[in-house]
C-alpha cells in the first residue's frame, strides 16, 4: 500500500461523516450535512400562557335612612277628634332598583297608621343594603404553541388555571331610627284627647356605618304648625361612595338637612315650609329621607325628618345609611405548566436536504442530533 493512502481509499470505501448536533431556540432551517441521512430529533413546545385573574365582587348596596319618630297630631275627624299617627320613612340605598331597599313607610309614602303604645316607642331603622354578588373566575391560559420539525410535532405546555372570583360586598348598615314620644293608641273621642307630654331632646337615629350621617333630635318647645318659624327635625344624609353624609342641624326653619356625601349619597328629610305638609305623599314638603342615586351602588338613603304641627308632638329624625363596601379582588391566575420534551430516533432525512424548524414560544426547542455515518 502506497504511503499516504488511506484504507478507505485502497479499499474504494467513503469518507465518514463525524457526529454532531444542532439546536433551535427559535424558527431556522435545518441543512443536512452531506453524508447524513438519518437523525435523531428531540423537541418540546413553549410554555402555556399563564391563567387570568378572576374578576373582583360586585360592590355591596348602601344600606337605607332610619325612618323619623312618630309624629302624633290630634286632628277632628266627623265631629269627633282622633289622634293620627305617622312618621316618615327614609331612603333606599342607592343602585339599581333590584338592589334598593327602601325604610319602611318610604321613601314614597309615610306610615299613617294606628299602632299600640309598644310601637310608638320603638324606632324604625333603616334596611342593610344587600351583598355584592361574586365576580366571575378568571379564564384558563393558552396552551403553548406547539414546536415542529422533519414532520414532528411537539406540544407546548397546558395553561394556567384561572384565578378564583372575588367576593361581594357586604352591604351597609342602614341608618337609626329616630326616637318617638310615647302615648296613647288614637282613638275618636268627643274631645281633643290629651297628646302624650313632649320630651325635648330625644336622641336623633345613628347613621349606618360607614358614612352614614346622624338625624337630629327634636327640638325646645314645639311651635304650633308646620309653617316657619315651625319646629322640624332634619334626617342624616346618606354616606356617598367617597364621602361621609353630614348630620340633621340648625335652628327651626333656618337649619339645613344632612346633605348626602359625595359620590350619590341621598339627601335627610327636611319640612321647607311649604303649606299643607301632610296632605298626601305627592306633597313635595313630605320630609321623607331622598334615594342614593341608583347610579351608585354603594351610596346610603337619607334619613327621614319630621316637623310639629299645630295639636301636635313630634319625634327626632332617622340617620343616614351608611356606604356599603366594595368586593372583593379576584383571585391571581395560576403560571402555566412547561412541556415536556419528546424524542423521536433514527428520523430518515435527505442529504444536503433543508428543513424548516419552528420553535414554540416561551421556551419552546428543537435539537436535532447524528451520529457518525
Amino acid at each position: 500500500m502506497a504511503i499516504g493512502t488511506s484504507k478507505i481509499g485502497v479499499l474504494g470505501g467513503k469518507a465518514i461523516v463525524p457526529g454532531g448536533s444542532q439546536t433551535f431556540n427559535s424558527p431556522g432551517t435545518f441543512s443536512v450535512p452531506v453524508g447524513v441521512s438519518e437523525v435523531n430529533i428531540t423537541g418540546k413546545g413553549g410554555a402555556g400562557n399563564s391563567g387570568n385573574s378572576g374578576n373582583a365582587g360586585n360592590d355591596g348596596g348602601g344600606g337605607s335612612g332610619g325612618s323619623s319618630g312618630w309624629r302624633i297630631t290630634s286632628t277632628p275627624c266627623c265631629g269627633n277628634f282622633i289622634n293620627f299617627i305617622r312618621r316618615n320613612g327614609g331612603g333606599a340605598g342607592g343602585g339599581p332598583t333590584p338592589t334598593r331597599a327602601a325604610a319602611p313607610c318610604g321613601p314614597n309614602g309615610g306610615c299613617l297608621s294606628v299602632p299600640g303604645p309598644a310601637a310608638l316607642n320603638a324606632a324604625l331603622n333603616g334596611n342593610a343594603g344587600n351583598a355584592g354578588t361574586v365576580g366571575a373566575a378568571g379564564n384558563s391560559g393558552n396552551t403553548g404553541t406547539a414546536s415542529t420539525g422533519l414532520g414532528r410535532n411537539f406540544t407546548g405546555g397546558s395553561g394556567g388555571n384561572g384565578g378564583t372570583a372575588g367576593n361581594g360586598g357586604t352591604g351597609g348598615n342602614g341608618g337609626s331610627g329616630g326616637a318617638s314620644v310615647s302615648g296613647p293608641s288614637p282613638t275618636p273621642q268627643p274631645g281633643p284627647p290629651a297628646l302624650p307630654s313632649y320630651s325635648p331632646g330625644a336622641s336623633g337615629g345613628a347613621g349606618g356605618t360607614c358614612g352614614g350621617g346622624s338625624g337630629q333630635s327634636n327640638l325646645n318647645s314645639p311651635t304650633p304648625g308646620c309653617s316657619p318659624p315651625a319646629q322640624t327635625s332634619r334626617g342624616g344624609g346618606g354616606a356617598g361612595s367617597v364621602n361621609a353624609g353630614s348630620s340633621g342641624a340648625g335652628p327651626d326653619n333656618s337649619g339645613t338637612a344632612g346633605a348626602g356625601g359625595t359620590c350619590g349619597g341621598g339627601n335627610g328629610g327636611f319640612y321647607n315650609g311649604g303649606a299643607n305638609p301632610w296632605m298626601g305623599p305627592t306633597n313635595t314638603v313630605f320630609p321623607y329621607g331622598s334615594n342614593g342615586s341608583p347610579n351608585v351602588r354603594r351610596a346610603g338613603g337619607g334619613g327621614g325628618g319630621t316637623c310639629s304641627g299645630a295639636n301636635s308632638k313630634y319625634g327626632s329624625a332617622g340617620g343616614g345609611g351608611g356606604r356599603g363596601n366594595a368586593g372583593n379582588a379576584g383571585g391571581a391566575g395560576n403560571a402555566g405548566a412547561s412541556a415536556s420534551p419528546s424524542t423521536f430516533n433514527c428520523e430518515p432525512v435527505t442529504p444536503g436536504g433543508s428543513y424548516p424548524i419552528t420553535a414554540g414560544s416561551p421556551g419552546g426547542q428543537i435539537v436535532i442530533s447524528w451520529n457518525p455515518q
